[in-house]
């Protein structure tokens, strides 16, 4: 048998190559999952780790990527965490690929010699294999069938386990039957093949990677882009010129592109959901419980509507706040079909990735809470929900659930996903005040134009102040919002004579309620506070 030396060289041995065929295999499942909407294991991992993690842990860590993005110029923050999660999620994976991959080099040491490498490598990958079918079978987001997905994992992972064998049994002299350590010379034969294998592993990860790419790059089940029959859409670019009220250049677009509305869920990548076998359950508490296929949805009464939709995550002044054209049917009416009963005080939503979240009957029957299947005139995008997501006014995002498959009235008061990890129940939107530009590229008689956005949710703004250098509070102008959902624009021109200065903003709502000056973090019912801007006018 081998000593411990040899046998270190050996685990040494078997991780590194392990990594190595790891990256390939990342890229190949990356590429199945793009061509055959199959699920990619080492996101779904890092899903299910983060799902059992205990709620302030994931609230620190969420906080943190937060505060982390949200200070850099020019980053989405939405994007950098989602990037960041991925990233993470991938060097999971190559870290337990260089485990099995020590693993494999262990049993191929203590493997009779008649077994060939590719045999042991396979049989060391049943491991993971059935790691990865466990997390797919509680995994209640896998829409696709357990069959197919098992198959495609399964060739994957055979592959990548052989691959690592017979990689080893070329490479180490495994199978000593010596206890010595002895020496092995200098063997170009052996420098050889591992130039040609690291080779191939660059070509395959790269190859598969813009396979996977160009394949996800075209039209998708659940993809933006495609029309759905609607009235018409409100332009992004900002209306209400009659009023007199001239937007401040560079101040965002009233109507958010969906490309660019923002993005937080509990998902690494988001489920892939069909149009075609996809189910709307209604149950519970109600007397005629009933499905719906989403061409039969399509068919309701449609709703349209603007609002803004603000995430409880969303830094004071930070960018996770979007404003959309709504396109769904009224919760209630699909409710009223349903007959709840009187007993019923809450409404839960169960979604595709496992995600819960419940209203009150009160909230869930308001006239504006619409079951939206797009946006802007398009269908909801993977990544926003498809086929279904909620929209409710006057509460944060986390309200307001995505990729929803089952609506059921119950009896008691629940929680949801959130709410269970120490995050406020209700999540009411605390009203804000945003500063988007200070135009110092746009004075005129010595004037500065600043502008920017309020949100109050369903309450609205009356007034937007701002104050320069601590001095006296002064009105700004409003806008006339799209509806009165949405945020409303201001302008404010300021006299800024040279040197430093330090503009704040503040609002009131439509109930005359002042904007909270007081700091708050995020967690757990929503940042508050004051926004400020620094600047020097030269």
């Amino acid at each position: 048998m081998p000593n411990s030396q040899t046998r270190r060289v050996n685990l040494l041995t078997g991780g590194l190559i392990g990594l190595m065929v790891t990256a390939p295999l990342i890229a190949v499942l990356f590429v199945g999952g793009q061509m055959m909407m199959l699920p990619l294991p080492f996101f779904e991992l890092f899903d299910r780790i983060a799902r059992i993690l205990p709620g302030d842990l994931i609230t620190r860590g969420i906080d943190a990527m937060i505060a982390i993005f949200s200070r850099l110029p020019g980053v989405s923050t939405d994007v950098a965490s989602k990037a960041a999660e991925q990233s993470l999620a991938v060097i999971l994976f190559l870290v337990l690929g260089a485990l099995f991959g020590a693993l494999t080099a262990y049993v191929l040491s203590r493997a009779p010699k008649s077994i060939p490498g590719a045999y042991v490598g396979a049989s060391v990958a049943l491991i993971p294999l059935i790691l990865t079918l466990l997390i797919e079978r509680f995994n209640s987001g896998n829409a696709n069938g357990l069959a197919v997905a098992s198959s495609w994992i399964l060739l994957a992972y055979v592959i990548w386990g052989m691959i690592v064998g017979v990689v080893l049994e070329r490479l180490s002299t495994f199978r000593q039957t010596t206890t010595e350590v002895v020496p092995t010379p200098a063997n170009p034969a052996r420098r050889a093949f591992m130039g040609q294998f690291s080779g191939a592993v660059i070509v395959v990860t790269l190859g598969a990677w813009g396979v996977g790419r160009l394949s996800g790059s075209g039209a998708t089940v659940g993809s933006a882009g495609q029309a759905i029959a609607t009235g018409p859409t409100p332009t992004s670019v900002p209306a209400g010129q009659e009023t007199g009220f001239v937007v401040v250049p560079g101040t965002r677009l009233e109507v958010t592109p969906n490309n660019q509305f923002y993005r937080v869920d509990i998902n690494t990548a988001p489920p892939n959901v069909n149009e075609k076998t996809w189910k709307l359950t209604v149950a519970g508490s109600v007397d005629k419980a009933y499905q719906l296929s989403y061409d039969e949805m399509l068919k309701l009464t449609p709703t349209e509507m603007d609002a803004t939709l603000e995430c409880i995550s969303n830094p004071v002044g930070g960018g996770l706040i979007s404003s959309t054209h709504w396109i769904g049917v009224k919760l209630r009416d699909v409710l009223n079909t349903a007959q709840v009963r009187k007993s019923a005080v809450e409404i839960r939503f169960t979604c595709a990735d496992g995600y819960t979240e419940t209203l009150p009957i009160a909230s869930a029957m308001d006239e504006r809470t619409l079951l939206a299947y797009a946006t802007n005139g398009e269908k909801l995008a993977a990544v926003h929900g498809f086929p279904l997501r909620l929209y409710v006014p006057d509460r944060y995002g986390m309200k307001n659930p995505k990729w929803i498959t089952s609506i059921e009235a119950i009896d008691a008061v629940e929680n949801g996903y959130w709410t269970d990890r120490g995050w406020v129940k209700d999540a009411f939107v605390k009203h804000t005040s945003v500063i988007d530009v200070v135009a110092t590229d746009q004075i005129k008689n010595d004037l500065v134009p600043v502008g920017g956005i309020a949100f109050g949710g369903a309450r609205g703004i009356s007034k937007v102040e701002l104050s320069v250098d601590g001095g006296t509070w002064q009105a700004a102008q409003l806008k006339d919002p799209i509806s009165p959902l949405t945020w409303r624009f201001w302008r404010l021109d300021v006299a800024l004579p040279k040197g430093h200065h330090t503009i704040t903003v503040r609002s009131v709502d439509g109930e005359g309620k002042a904007q909270i000056q007081e700091e708050a973090p995020l967690h757990p019912s929503g940042a508050s506070g004051y926004v400020t801007k620094d600047l020097n006018i030269a």
